[in-house]
């Protein structure tokens, strides 16, 4: 059976939530890439990179991007 295939920036200052994010989705979406990031500045440095992921799945109360601050950021590039 064919899976789509997806990647993921998992994007949230709890460690624990993204384990728990990777989980389902990889056991979703067999062979899925699934990159994490614990801040705004992380996940600006990952989309600065050569890889882009597919969907990025952004915690909006980032300690570091307040409200929607961090989605204005991330779409500024």
């Amino acid at each position: 059976m064919d899976f789509l295939m997806i990647s993921v920036l998992l994007v949230d200052d709890h460690e624990v939530v993204r384990i728990g994010l990777r989980d389902v989705i990889e056991s979703a979406f067999p062979g899925a890439q699934v990159w994490e990031a614990g801040s705004l500045l992380e996940t600006l440095d990952h989309l600065r990179g050569a890889e882009q992921p597919d969907l990025v799945l952004l915690d909006p109360a980032l300690p570091d991007a307040g409200g929607v601050s961090g989605l204005q950021a991330i779409r500024e590039g």
